[in-house]
């Protein structure tokens, strides 16, 4: 299986992607973004908290999906950093669709995401 890593270009307003040893190419479909609504945005940052693992870097994700990134000191994550890097993606191009800052996010209610 080949994984697809996707950017967001402000310029041309898409996402950009490549699989594998591919040439980069439009991911299709890349308009979703523009249907995007601030209840849809917010449950995916709260995704994004969850896949980064939580905590501080879960949070750095889910609130500044610019500045984001993760090095030696995470530890194991729930999810690979490849998948984590396109949710961050995203949630970059959902702030540029939305209008908001993707260095400044205001960050959603976390319910039932608390650890017992």
């Amino acid at each position: 299986m080949k994984r697809m890593s996707i950017r967001y270009d402000p310029e041309t307003d898409t996402l950009n992607g490549s699989t594998g040893g591919e040439s980069p190419h439009t991911v299709e479909g890349a308009t979703w973004h523009r249907d995007m609504t601030p209840a849809k945005f917010q449950a995916l940052q709260v995704a994004a908290y969850v896949m980064a693992g939580g905590g501080m870097i879960g949070q750095m994700y889910a609130q500044q999906p610019a500045d984001a990134y993760t090095d030696i000191r995470a530890g194991k994550r729930p999810y690979r950093a490849d998948e984590v890097e396109t949710v961050r993606q995203v949630l970059i191009a959902g702030c540029h669709a939305l209008g908001l800052n993707p260095h400044d996010v205001p960050m959603p209610a976390l319910p039932g995401c608390w650890v017992f």
